[in-house]
């Protein structure tokens, strides 16, 4: 037999997550912001907004590594800048970072 959910507990399930995720996305911009402003990663001074701190975090939690292994975005951003590589872009840290947390 097939179970009725209803309409009320789906609404509180979705804002559960949602609230959860949320949370994650607050937290997780500010591991990065704290490390970006800690390591020297780029090859020159670059400016970047909020915009692209909001890419960098989305490019970790919404990935294959960040959804099916909990993986953080100081864990992407390590893997990053581990072999002491330095980036011209934040799009090209974006890419790597992405690149690594979906292989």
């Amino acid at each position: 037999a097939r179970q009725k959910t209803s309409l009320r507990s789906v609404f509180w399930a979705v804002k559960e997550t949602f609230d959860r995720c949320s949370k994650r996305k607050t937290e997780e911009k500010a591991s990065a912001i704290q490390y970006l402003m800690s390591h020297d990663i780029f090859s020159k001074q670059i400016k970047v907004g909020n915009s692209d701190v909001d890419a960098l975090v989305a490019s970790v939690l919404y990935s294959k590594q960040g959804i099916q292994q909990g993986r953080t975005l100081v864990e992407g951003l390590r893997f990053a800048t581990q072999k002491g590589q330095k980036y011209e872009t934040f799009r090209g840290l974006i890419d790597r970072v992405r690149a690594h947390c979906n292989a």
